[in-house]
């Protein structure tokens, strides 16, 4: 079996359901996530849509508890997922690694040493705080600790929560679409969600487990473009793609379905679209199965980049390519056809 590392588990708490299980089912079966917000008054503002974690969208307490409530969350159904005995989290090199940008004055990096805390994990607990970025960095980061031999399991995720002062300073910027957002469609703008989700990456061979995914290769790189903008030919995201594909080994060709970031705002969905174009070129990128999350969980910010690893896992398994919720018509500059309704699909590489 391959030496890369493995993912044989994960858990969610998200917009669809908290738990893999209830996730999954409302995944498949195509449900949007984002309602009228209730958590806050909004009343003062042009949007009023947002995307809270399931059974939580009333809950007003400290933003701090609610990411700890669903880390935790997430992890234990994370551990469940992979059949790992919390006990063994005490005996094996365990690391945690954090994607969390909480916005104000809230500390982020006590959030995943209270994690580690309460599971019992005297490893490293690390915390990666880049935006919208900050949990793919944290999965990328955790596999390579196993792969330099820092770490034979590590908990890799995000966590965030929707704020007032989130939510008002995005409605500041204007890129808050007044509907639920539909990535990569003619209505412009995002919508801003919540939630939490880790993997469980283990060191091949560690245990008698059968992985559900390996993950080959990873890459990164920064736009230094704008404090709230995409370079607009996406020479940023084109590197980091660029660079996934050749730590995988894999080519363009391999790849068979892309998971987008696809916010739905202009600048973002154009960049991104720029940034395929110029690694798959036009003919390959035209036809390649590609979709976005955020019309069904909303722009959950730190959180956001691995329950989009998540929803990838889960359709992989499920043989289809992940819909993209709300798509109608295609814009200007934008993928022709991003995949509007599931669809079969014999899945080997993915890219998210």
């Amino acid at each position: 079996m391959s030496d890369s590392p493995h993912i044989t588990g994960w858990g969610v708490a998200s917009p669809l359901g908290v738990g893999r299980r209830r996730f999954r089912a409302a995944l498949l079966r195509g449900r949007i996530g984002i309602a009228s917000v209730r958590r806050f008054d909004t009343s003062a503002l042009s949007t009023h849509v947002g995307a809270m974690v399931a059974g939580y969208e009333s809950d007003d307490r400290d933003p701090t508890l609610l990411c700890h409530e669903f880390g935790m969350l997430a992890l234990r159904d994370a551990l469940d997922h992979a059949r790992l005995d919390p006990g063994r989290l005490r005996t094996t090199r365990v690391a945690l690694t954090l994607g969390a940008s909480l916005f104000g004055d809230h500390t982020t990096e006590s959030l995943a040493r209270n994690l580690t805390s309460e599971l019992g994990i005297s490893g490293p607990a690390i915390t990666i705080s880049t935006a919208c970025t900050s949990s793919t960095q944290a999965i990328g980061f955790g596999a390579e600790l196993i792969r330099e031999g820092f770490a034979d399991i590590v908990l890799a995720g995000g966590i965030d929560a929707l704020t007032p002062a989130l939510f008002a300073g995005f409605h500041a910027l204007g890129v808050l679409s007044e509907a639920p957002c539909t990535p990569f469609g003619s209505q412009m703008g995002t919508t801003l969600g919540e939630g939490a989700g880790f993997l469980v990456i283990e060191r091949a061979g560690l245990r008698d487990a059968d992985p559900y995914a390996l993950l080959r290769g990873y890459g990164l790189s920064g736009d230094a473009y704008h404090e709230t903008s995409p370079e607009p030919r996406g020479r940023g995201v084109a590197a980091a793609i660029r660079s996934a594909l050749e730590d995988a080994g894999a080519s363009e060709t391999e790849i068979g379905y892309l998971n987008a970031h696809g916010t739905g705002t202009v600048a973002n969905d154009t960049a991104e679209w720029c940034a395929i174009q110029s690694v798959f070129g036009s003919e390959l990128a035209g036809s390649l199965p590609l979709s976005s999350s955020k019309g069904h969980l909303g722009h959950a910010q730190s959180a956001a980049g691995v329950l989009e690893v998540i929803t990838t896992l889960e359709c992989m398994g499920a043989g289809l390519v992940p819909t993209t919720a709300g798509f109608e018509d295609p814009r200007p500059g934008g993928p022709p056809r991003p995949v509007g309704s599931k669809r079969p699909a014999p899945l080997s590489y993915e890219l998210a």
